[in-house]
């Protein structure tokens, strides 16, 4: 990846407010709309009753307390438990119809499982932050392995070590069920090795492209790990035949040993200790603080990393409390994913959604190439500027408008509370609108016509006049259509494009 200088000079001392960096709704926002997926008005006002420590202490203590999402009826079903009706009657053959069968339910299953994991997004903050995070490091694709059952059990692994050991982490998710279908695990056998997975182990997941690795550490890795290939049912538990696994010396990083999947994972974070903590520090500092990255933070981290062995919360926590990540280059410098850029709108504003909007949601970041549980590739979703381009520019723009307009068609009276929860009684046009802006970028906007225009917006259709004499207010009629139209401005903001 290409390093370039940041101009955020902050280190990993705790930031302490001062009255030159106040403690501030600014700040605050970039807590929960980096940590989380936003905060509502309500989470801002009580986050600004306590220290920056104690808030990051807080969103860690309510995360880890969470419990995981319940599991479906079908979390552990294999091929074999779809309820399948075969109709002698027809032309399609037997094997068709049951394959169809269960392609169509599955198929629901998956659509059912996005709805729950936009909804587990919008609703836990800082956990499924985490989990959102580590989908697009140890990636997989259901469109691969199509098992829902293997998805749930992937996802509820993620919620449950999201916040744990790095290495346990790594070593859980090798041997999902997920996992060993979509890097073909258990395709490794003893006398065909696959080296598909053992390739990913280093370059994508611990070590970084050609870091610290060679081709002959990657054939004797797959060595190492193969015999995990026992599934007598389709969409069953994967499981290791002793049989199938080679079990002579293997030279891996210099060692030589009879390695197994524990001693590969022993071995890796033995060997290459300070490369994993560079580089997965690196990529959770990327990915929480800015694309441009800090060196002296990263190696900070990483050394924190290493002397907790591989605990993810020390380090995690010292770059969240630090004065760098509260530092104001540290604002502004992430372009939304489509999930944030939608998540972020719906909490931030309080406004209210059914399951039917967040089903056409997940549409809308699926045509912007951001298709929950399913990434682009094993690399992942790519992030920042990828997700900018002249047509998914237009379609994260028309998501967002259809989203308020169908808030304003049911609940209109929300759109007048969300104005109200920021401009309080407020009756000037310009001011309301400047309050609002603010609210919702993360460095407001940097020229006073730019909050013209947004102004212009704003007033819609409202004669000036009202204006002047101060008639005007939020309680009028035309309340709610005009803060749809100032919203959906805002969303069109090059500025709004930026967390």
């Amino acid at each position: 990846m290409e390093t370039l200088m940041t101009c955020n000079t902050g280190t990993l001392a705790p930031y302490v407010p001062t009255p030159a960096n106040p403690w501030n709704e600014e700040k605050v926002n970039h807590v929960f709309r980096r940590l989380a997926f936003g905060g509502s008005k309500q989470e801002i006002e009580d986050a600004l009753l306590l220290t920056p420590g104690q808030l990051i202490d807080q969103i860690f203590a309510d995360a880890k307390a969470l419990p995981a999402t319940p599991p479906p009826f079908w979390a552990n079903w294999t091929v074999n438990d779809y309820p399948v009706t075969i109709d002698p009657m027809s032309p399609v053959p037997a094997d068709e119809q049951r394959e169809e069968q269960i392609r169509d339910q599955s198929n629901e299953q998956f659509r059912d499982w996005q709805l729950q994991g936009i909804k587990d997004l919008k609703a836990n903050g800082f956990r499924e932050r985490m989990v959102f995070f580590w989908s697009n490091h140890l990636v997989t694709e259901r469109r691969v392995y199509d098992a829902p059952s293997y998805l749930y059990q992937y996802y509820n692994l993620l919620q449950t070590l999201f916040l744990g050991n790095f290495k346990t982490l790594v070593m859980e998710i090798g041997l999902s069920n997920a996992m060993l279908d979509y890097l073909d695990g258990r395709q490794n056998f003893r006398a065909n090795p696959n080296e598909n997975y053992a390739r990913e182990l280093y370059e994508l997941f611990t070590l970084g492209e050609g870091n610290g690795y060679t081709e002959d550490d990657i054939v004797e890795t797959a060595r190492a790990l193969s015999g995990y290939v026992n599934r007598p049912v389709d969409w069953g538990p994967i499981t290791f035949d002793a049989t199938e696994f080679d079990d002579g010396n293997k030279t891996i990083f210099g060692q030589t040993a009879n390695f197994d999947y524990q001693g590969v994972h022993d071995n890796l974070f033995t060997q290459r200790t300070q490369l994993i903590a560079e580089f997965i520090c690196e990529k959770m500092y990327r990915y929480f603080v800015s694309p441009t990255v800090s060196e002296d933070i990263v190696s900070g981290m990483a050394q924190t990393m290493i002397a907790n062995n591989f605990e993810l919360e020390p380090v995690l926590l010292q770059l969240f409390k630090s004065e760098h990540f509260f530092n104001e280059f540290a604002f502004g410098t992430i372009i939304k994913s489509p999930y944030d850029t939608a998540l972020i709108y719906l909490n931030e504003t309080s406004l209210p959604i059914e399951d039917a909007m967040l089903r056409r949601l997940v549409q809308f970041t699926g045509l912007l190439q951001q298709e929950i549980f399913n990434p682009v590739d094993v690399a992942g979703w790519q992030r920042n500027k990828t997700w900018i381009n002249s047509s998914t520019l237009t379609l994260r723009w028309q998501m967002i408008e259809v989203l308020t307009f169908d808030i304003y068609n049911r609940d209109p009276e929300s759109l007048r509370a969300y104005g109200k929860s920021i401009a309080g009684l407020n009756n000037d046009p310009e001011q309301v609108t400047q309050l609002i802006v603010d609210t919702l970028l993360a460095k407001g906007l940097t020229l006073g016509s730019e909050y013209d225009v947004a102004t212009d917006t704003f007033k819609s259709e409202v004669p000036e006049n009202y204006f002047e004499a101060g008639l005007w207010n939020l309680d009028w009629e035309s309340a709610p259509l005009q803060m749809t139209f100032l919203l959906v401005h805002i969303a069109r903001l090059p500025e709004y494009q930026l967390k």
